[in-house]
Order: structure tokens, then C-alpha cells, then sequence
């Protein structure tokens, strides 16, 4: 028997005996679709679930580094990706799909961020829509309104004031109010200014007039400009002008060009005579009645209590499954949550753990998930029950990654299960 013959057995036998050793580290923080249920919208078509790959991407893409807006663009559907049970404490995230020439990018909205990500071709993994292209100017065009589309089913709204607006995917949308009563003191103010993205839609726009703001307000009366839906349904109001009792209200349309809307002139009822000229204007340039949104994504994320738990069942995406599967929803009572104590000392020990093929057979507690803010690192848990002795072992099937965890760990993990399991 030669040489390199007893080299190549020892060899094998050495790892054979080491068990399963990889360059991956034991503990890992990462976007978990198991943590997400996420959704793809379309029209009014009913929402369809996402698929896990998808989550992870929507999530990982949308706190990677943001890329600078593309000019002329296309966007397809929208996401919504939230939190499943237990972690509905987290607020969401919202993304829409966006095309430009070869390019594709993920539009991405929270509390914190409004920004565009770029997605490599290994990314795009979202199934392909109709695509609809985003016009790159602002239009204006009279319109009717219909009762779906009022703000209030109480509004009312003055004549000829009806305006279909296509708004552009970028920029800003400003309303403007010039006061030219006095021909010598023209004075404007922006009576509306919002920031538009491609979740922006196309809207209309209408003025009313004598609507009650507010009971316990003496000038109650108000001339409004209304937006009934813009982004994401949310509707918006501006007031123009006030009165303390009703008044006579009117509207002049201008020429059809959104710098000249029309002229409001508004008739108190001792006779005072007040006239605005309206004017509606889209601007790269951020208006400065526009305030910047003072919160960071780690403000946000702050929020959001770090949770570590054992659990019986896998986590359920049931927010947009349109079955019913409440049954199969985990339950507090199928949890064992950890202090964040208990936690810190579990997570050391897995680090310091040597890596190795699993034993033993599942646990009652099947899972053990750290999370902390959006990201997760979870685990199936193995118990190899002897004689004298207990060996826990710890698998990541994501990663497959598997580990024997130490004494420190093991003593934790197997004095929770025998004080729930009392």
C-alpha cells in the first residue's frame, strides 16, 4: 500500500469525522420571506400573493444603495410587502415595478425612503405585465365628475371647475392661488404642493364652495380645491378662501392651459368681492412649502422591537391568501418567546458552535427565529436525545448551514422547553 493511498484514507476519514464544515458563519442576518407576506396589485384585480423569492428581492433591493431617476420611463405593477404574524408591528414597504429602455428598477416607498433601485438581470425576477408608459408633461382637459368620484357625497361643487389631470411619474404637482383683488397688492400662495412618483394615477381635480370645515370655527365657510384620489387613494383638500357665514361663489375658466385653471371669485355677504387666479404648474424643483420628511429608516426601524421565539408551526402568509387558512396561522400559545437576555447569550453560543451534520429528530419546537428590525436568521431545531445526555443541533436551510451547538447554548435552549413543556 503506497503512500498517497494512506494520505488520501486519512484524509477522508479526518473529514468524515469533522461532519458537515462550511465557510458560511453559523449566524447570519438577512431578508427572510418567511418573515414577509407580500402582494402583487394590478388594477382592480385581486391581489395576488407573492412568491418568496420575490419578497426577498422587493425587501434586499429596497435598502440597497438608490440609483438617480430615470427621465422617460414605464411601470407595471405594484408590491406590498408587510410583516406576517407575530411581526405586524412592522409598517411595510410598497414598490413598483419600472422599465426604462433595457433598464428595470424597482421604485421603493416607506415612511422613510421615496427612492429608485436598480435591478440586475438576476434580480428581475418579477412576472412580466403590461407595461404602461408614463407621459412626461403635465395635461390638463375639462372633465365631468360622477358621484364615485366626489371627495364628499356633501360637497358642492361649482360649475365648470372639473379638470382631468395626467400627471408625470417625477417632479412636483403645485396649485397656486393669486389673490388680485387689489391690483396693486397681488399676492400668491400655494394652496397645494405634492411630490409625484409612479404611484401617482391620473386624477381630477374640482372646486366647491360654502363647505362647513369645522363647527366650532367661526370662519367655517370655505371655497376648497379638491383632489378625490392621487396616490394611493388618498384624497386631498386645500382651502382658498374663508368665509364667516355663505357666500356667493363662482368660476371663471381660463384658457385650457394648467397656468391658467380659471379665476375663483367668491362674494361675501356684506358684498366684499375676493378673486383668485388659479393656476396648477409641474416643477423639478422642490416647492418650498414642501417640507423634506425628517425621518431616517433607522428611525423607523427603531420601532420595531428585536424578537426572538421558538415555534411549533412554520410562519403562515395568510394576509393575502384568499383561502382560508386561519387554522394553520401560528398561535401564542405555539411560541416560546426569549428575554433579550436569553436571546444575546443564545446568539454568541451559535456563533461559537462548531458546524456538523445533524442528529437526532426534530423537536416540539421546530423553529428558533431571531429578528431583528427587517432582517431574520432562523433555524429548525434538532434534539439527539441519549441516555445521560441531550445534543442539540441547529440547521439553516437556506444557507445549509448546520451546527452542533455548544453546552452554553444547549443548557438554555433545554431549560425553556422544559418550563413550557411543564
Amino acid at each position: 500500500m503506497n503512500k498517497r493511498y494512506w494520505i488520501g484514507l486519512t484524509l477522508a476519514a479526518t473529514l468524515a469525522l469533522s461532519g458537515c464544515q462550511s465557510d458560511a458563519p453559523n449566524f447570519k442576518w438577512d431578508y427572510l420571506s418567511k418573515l414577509y407576506d407580500g402582494a402583487r396589485f394590478k388594477g382592480k384585480e385581486p391581489p395576488k400573493m407573492l412568491s418568496e423569492k420575490e419578497m426577498s428581492v422587493i425587501m434586499e433591493e429596497c435598502r440597497s444603495k438608490a440609483v438617480k431617476a430615470p427621465k422617460n420611463y414605464s411601470y407595471g405593477d405594484t408590491f406590498s410587502v408587510v410583516m406576517t404574524a407575530p411581526f405586524e408591528d412592522y409598517l411595510g414597504q410598497m414598490a413598483r415595478y419600472v422599465q426604462s429602455g433595457e433598464q428595470t428598477y424597482l421604485y421603493c416607498q416607506n415612511m422613510a425612503d421615496s427612492e429608485y433601485h436598480l435591478l440586475s438581470t438576476k434580480q428581475d425576477v418579477f412576472a412580466k405585465t403590461k407595461l404602461v408608459e408614463h407621459p412626461n408633461e403635465l395635461e390638463v382637459h375639462p372633465d365631468t365628475i360622477k358621484k364615485e368620484d366626489w371627495f364628499s357625497r356633501d360637497d358642492n361643487i361649482i360649475n365648470g371647475s372639473v379638470r382631468k389631470l395626467a400627471l408625470p411619474g417625477s417632479g412636483y404637482l403645485v396649485m397656486k392661488a393669486t389673490d388680485v383683488t387689489k391690483k396693486d397688492e397681488r399676492k400668491t400662495f400655494v394652496v397645494y404642493a405634492e411630490a409625484l412618483t409612479p404611484f401617482t394615477e391620473d386624477t381630477k381635480l374640482y372646486l366647491t364652495y360654502n363647505e362647513k370645515y369645522n363647527e366650532n370655527d367661526d370662519i367655517s365657510y370655505n371655497s376648497f380645491v379638491r383632489i378625490p384620489q392621487l396616490i394611493s387613494g388618498q384624497q386631498m383638500e386645500t382651502s382658498i378662501h374663508a368665509m364667516k357665514q355663505p357666500g356667493k361663489v363662482r368660476f371663471i375658466p381660463g384658457d385650457g392651459t394648467p397656468e391658467h385653471y380659471g379665476t375663483l371669485i367668491a362674494t361675501e355677504k356684506n358684498g366684499h368681492q375676493f378673486r383668485y387666479e388659479l393656476s396648477i404648474q409641474h416643477t423639478m424643483e422642490r416647492p418650498s412649502e414642501l417640507a423634506r420628511q425628517d425621518l431616517s429608516e433607522e428611525d423607523v426601524l427603531s420601532t420595531i422591537n428585536d424578537i426572538t421565539l421558538f415555534h411549533q408551526k412554520q410562519f403562515k402568509h395568510y394576509l393575502y391568501d384568499q383561502s382560508d387558512s386561519s387554522k394553520d396561522r401560528l398561535k401564542v400559545e405555539d411560541t416560546i418567546m426569549m428575554t433579550s437576555d436569553e436571546s444575546g447569550k443564545l446568539q454568541k453560543a451559535i456563533k461559537t458552535s462548531e458546524q456538523a451534520d445533524v442528529r437526532g429528530k426534530r423537536a416540539k419546537w421546530k423553529y428558533l427565529t431571531f429578528r431583528k428590525g427587517v432582517k431574520g436568521q432562523q433555524y429548525e431545531v434538532y434534539l439527539d436525545k441519549r441516555v445521560k445526555k441531550t445534543d442539540i443541533y441547529l440547521r439553516d436551510p437556506k444557507r445549509d448551514v448546520s451546527i452542533h451547538l455548544s453546552a452554553t447554548g444547549r443548557d438554555i435552549i433545554l431549560s425553556l422547553f422544559e418550563l413550557y413543556e411543564k
